[in-house]
């Protein structure tokens, strides 16, 4: 096991990276602003579900009032408490990651995927909420007791307020924990856990059940749980038309809004004169591109054509895209644009992550559940099998429909449980024969280079 101070420096470290990563360029979508809009009608005196719909999340609504009430009227208050939660979910993965494989490497490599595959904004407690509950299992898996079961049920009223789903697939997995096992300590654990639920929960409950709301809020959820559990079988693509390794020309993603006199055949051509590929709508008249000629005087032209009526990720001022300086600099010496291949379009590497993230889950939880039952319980292995079952909940009822924005809301349990599934492997294969560990290691290199190419591809078009 790594010494406990070089694990705390690595959870600090990237803790910091990952917040620093994220707040040089947040990025709110749309749906940030549904609760963000709840959280403003709370500052005028209203509560959630009493006084407007709420769809079960008034732990979450209630911290985002909480910070732009510290922070004033503005989105750097939600700024604050999003990306600190999504950053402290990636230090919790590398502790926790780093703990069950006893790798600092591996625990590396499960922040790098919490951080890289990007969650958005909005999606902040599917992140924190999962990252604090597997870190109470690894607590109370070191040192079972009654006291430890009840702060499990604490972590699992958490997650019922800031989703009441959440509470669900927390509950499962807390319970499978606590009463692993029919002896007596066993019993009073998991009395101890239901005990901690029903008294922490229970002033929510009444206040439900009061404002007639505990009836109707509990059938929806039911049916809403009933049907939303799935599996989605995507083909899976290889294109190797560009090789190993090419250039991405995108230099970077702007937006321009036309005029509405200008023709389909003019924006047409004016996209081929300013170097303006991959085309989205986002409104009316305004497009996002990828831009492949990042020159000054390629985007002052733009700015200043006629056609154009707005841009943005542009600095009209002086003419040069709105993008940190690093960015330039690795744009323009190929860094940030070398795709390695096999090369995926998003969807591609969409049903790559996918797939992997099924597999971690099934795997992990088999391979630990067997090491239970032949070896018997380790904090490692019951963190593992926690950490792997609750992927296989999140998996059914969260990736579901699009994945273009879903695969990151359920990259803890994975990055957590593919930690200890890739150690183990590296020991093994370390135990192996010449040719055994000389075949392992490069079936595990090419897997390695799949994988972060869809990783790469995914996290730059979410």
């Amino acid at each position: 096991m790594p010494r406990t101070p070089v694990r705390m420096a690595g959870a600090a470290a990237v803790t910091w990276l990952a917040f620093a990563f994220r707040f040089q360029a947040p990025v709110f979508h749309n749906d940030h602003f549904e609760h963000l809009s709840m959280a403003r009608q709370v500052l005028f005196g209203e509560l959630p579900g009493r006084d407007f719909f709420d769809p079960g999340r008034p732990l979450t609504v209630l911290l985002s009032a909480g910070g732009q009430a510290l922070f004033g009227h503005s989105l750097f208050g939600e700024a604050l408490l999003a990306i600190g939660a999504l950053a402290l979910g990636a230090g919790i993965a590398f502790w926790l990651a780093s703990g069950v494989s006893r790798s600092i490497t591996a625990g590396m490599l499960a922040a790098l995927l919490v951080i890289v595959i990007s969650p958005r904004l909005y999606s902040y407690p599917k992140i924190i909420v999962f990252a604090v509950l597997l870190l109470a299992v690894w607590w109370y898996a070191k040192r079972p007791s009654a006291h430890r079961a009840a702060l499990l049920g604490a972590m699992t009223v958490f997650a019922l307020l800031m989703r009441h789903d959440f509470g669900v697939y927390a509950g499962i997995v807390c319970l499978a924990v606590v009463g692993a096992g029919f002896r007596r300590t066993h019993v009073q654990r998991t009395a101890a856990y239901l005990t901690a639920c029903a008294i922490l929960a229970a002033p929510y409950l009444v206040w439900m059940q009061q404002n007639g709301l505990l009836a109707p809020g509990a059938a929806s959820g039911v049916a809403s749980l009933a049907g939303a559990a799935r599996v989605t079988w995507r083909p899976l693509r290889l294109d190797l038309s560009h090789g190993l390794f090419h250039l991405d020309p995108v230099r970077a993603r702007v937006t321009v809004r036309w005029s509405a006199e200008t023709t389909a055949d003019e924006r047409r051509a004016l996209e081929r004169r300013y170097g303006l590929v991959q085309g989205q709508v986002e409104g009316e008249h305004t497009l996002s591109y990828g831009i492949t000629d990042d020159s000054r005087e390629n985007t002052r032209a733009l700015v200043a054509d006629a056609h154009a009526e707005d841009t943005g990720g542009i600095d009209r001022g002086s003419g040069t895209l709105a993008r940190p300086a690093w960015k330039g600099w690795a744009s323009r010496v190929g860094i940030s644009r070398l795709v390695v291949g096999p090369f995926f379009d998003p969807e591609g590497a969409e049903s790559w992550l996918y797939y992997l993230f099924w597999l971690i889950a099934v795997a992990g939880l088999g391979l630990a559940v067997w090491r239970i039952v032949r070896i018997g319980q380790s904090p490692e292995l019951i963190t593992v099998a926690a950490a792997a079952g609750l992927g296989v909940l999140l998996n059914l009822f969260l990736l579901r429909g699009s994945l273009d924005s879903r695969l990151p809301d359920v990259v803890v349990p994975p990055a957590v449980a593919g930690a200890w599934l890739l150690a183990e492997s590296v020991r093994r294969l370390a135990k192996a024969g010449t040719l055994a560990r000389v075949a392992g290691f490069t079936v595990g290199a090419g897997a390695a280079i799949v994988l972060g190419a869809a990783l790469f591809t995914y996290g730059r078009d979410a």
